[in-house]
């Protein structure tokens, strides 16, 4: 009983880091409508800055989740709280684009200390019956920092200037440092067995191919294109879309992490599923993606483009928990789970650089038009490498028997 109390306090406190890490990083997408205004940026501008985040933050990934498999994991968020907020204090104080490109870049160092070493840690304390309950909970401080960042903030801060996007969860960062500082007295946070061997570089990647994942890290690629994607610019293109009678663009853009909430949920409910694979509910989900990807191509009513970009971002979540989470979780016996998802989370936003920066230039020069057919080649790509890898896993399985 005490271990288990001892085990929800940590869950609690890995998913409330989680969401404020979240709400850290997505306030910038909130903030976009009024940087726009208030600074008169352009779109294809904001898009350098999200790419530059999402590229070193893809870069952290791969560092980080190598080095998560070897840390105390209450020392390193603690770091990684203490610069995410120092890094969202000085953007809300700069105006030019140079220096909150440089801010929100050195963020994405910080930003990708958290997921790795929270999912590593979270494994290490689950029993395996668990995992795919546990990959939901923790996936669910997703949507709901997107619900209080392009919701409650948006509503709150409407008419607002645009540093208090930033100066709010830098008052929730601080709460949540002093929260890690008297819970580690406490509780034991280094989360797991510290004496597990260490696999080297090499053998993580040799690993890997053994395992047959190295399809995966490009399905990964794919996958975060279109997710950020969706994330990055629904909020603007919201913004300037009519067709909404007397319903408020932040309570529109809010349809999508609802959407993302249902998708993580769903995720649970499929692989919660006697003998369900997961690259083959990753096939079907991205099929359901690419369904509604062509759907948008010839869509025009404001809500309707809305509402199937919200279908999109849902799937995406519920893709999100069996790539970021469940499947990593299955290699805890061999001390592997932060590096995987490193490389799986490396993966995902190098797409998500590509997207921010290349939907940026499309939007500011040829509208919304040739994004759904951008994540429609994204989504068929991802179909038929997730196939691949089903097929490749079965024939070893078959081979070993």
């Amino acid at each position: 009983m005490k271990k288990r109390f001892a085990v929800n306090w940590i869950f609690l406190c890995c998913w409330l880091t989680y969401l404020t890490a979240y709400l850290c990083r997505v306030n910038f997408s909130s903030a976009l409508h009024t940087l726009t205004v208030e600074k008169g940026f352009t779109s294809a501008q904001l898009g350098i800055v999200g790419a530059v985040f999402y590229g070193i933050y893809a870069c952290g990934q791969l560092v980080n989740g190598y080095i998560g498999d070897r840390v105390q994991a209450n020392r390193y968020i603690l770091l990684a709280l203490s610069g995410t907020l120092l890094c969202n204090l000085g953007m809300a104080f700069v105006d030019t684009l140079g220096m909150m490109t440089l801010l929100w870049g050195v963020n994405g160092i910080f930003q990708s200390m958290f997921w790795s070493t929270i999912i590593r840690g979270l494994a290490q304390n689950t029993r395996p019956e668990k995992r795919a309950t546990v990959s939901m909970g923790i996936s669910l401080a997703m949507p709901v920092a997107y619900l209080v960042s392009w919701g409650l903030l948006g509503h709150c801060l409407a008419g607002a200037q645009s540093r208090w996007y930033f100066i709010i969860p830098c008052m929730v960062s601080l709460v949540m440092i002093v929260a890690w500082i008297l819970l580690s007295k406490h509780y034991d946070f280094t989360l797991g067995d510290e004496k597990k061997s260490k696999a080297s570089i090499r053998d993580t990647i040799r690993f890997l191919f053994d395992e047959k994942l190295q399809w995966m890290i490009i399905v990964c690629m794919f996958h975060g294109l279109i997710k950020e994607g969706a994330a990055y610019w629904t909020p603007l293109l919201v913004a300037g879309m009519d067709g909404f009678g007397s319903i408020p663009p932040y309570l529109m853009a809010s349809i999508l992490p609802i959407a993302n909430l249902i998708g993580i949920i769903a995720s649970r409910a499929l692989l919660g599923r006697s003998g369900s694979n997961p690259y083959g509910i990753l096939v079907v989900v991205f099929a359901g993606i690419g369904l509604l990807c062509g759907g948008l191509m010839f869509s025009s009513a404001s809500l309707l483009i809305v509402g199937m970009i919200a279908l999109i971002s849902g799937l995406c979540y519920a893709n999100n928990t069996i790539l970021m989470s469940f499947i990593p979780m299955h290699y805890t016996e061999r001390n592997m789970v932060a590096s995987i998802i490193g490389m799986f989370d490396f993966a995902s936003y190098v797409g998500a650089s590509i997207s921010t920066y290349v939907l940026g230039q499309v939007l500011e020069n040829l509208g919304f038009a040739p994004l759904p057919v951008i994540w429609l080649c994204a989504a068929a790509a991802s179909i038929l490498l997730a196939a691949f890898t089903v097929r490749m896993k079965t024939a070893k399985k078959e081979a070993a028997v």
